[in-house]
């Protein structure tokens, strides 16, 4: 009986963390889009061109069961180098185009994927200083 209490716990707990992550990626989505700005519209569709490539990439770890997809350095470079707007844009039609080629196409698990990129990449831009980019 204490078993399936766990069980029932846990899952409880998965469900809370998913969806926090989901309304806060939800949240920097639309905050991203009530604030568009573009400093350079053709370095932006460059750099989407380049990352919606590469986001078909992934790289093995050593000593871990995962890959690691090559879609995160382009994120990296549109924090530093493009506005808010942009940089959550790339990441997520990244996440977007590696959903397509998945081999669960869950809609739950594609929004979490979405969301969670959305939640990093604002994470990150806001974490980086503004004399940086």
């Amino acid at each position: 009986m204490a078993r399936g209490f766990r069980a029932t716990y846990t899952n409880w707990q998965a469900s809370v963390f998913g969806t926090a992550v989901i309304l806060a990626g939800v949240a920097a989505l639309v905050y991203g889009a009530a604030h568009p700005a573009s400093h350079n519209i053709a370095e932006f569709i460059c750099y989407s061109l380049i990352a919606i490539l590469a986001s078909r990439l992934r790289v093995n770890l050593p000593a871990m069961a995962d890959t690691l997809s090559v879609n995160f350095l382009f994120v990296l470079v549109a924090v530093l180098e493009l506005s808010f707007t942009e940089a959550l844009l790339l990441g997520c039609a990244g996440v977007i185009i590696q959903s397509f080629y998945a081999e669960k196409r869950e809609p739950i698990r594609i929004t979490f994927n979405i969301c969670s990129s959305a939640l990093a990449t604002a994470l990150a831009y806001e974490a980086v200083p503004a004399d940086m980019g």
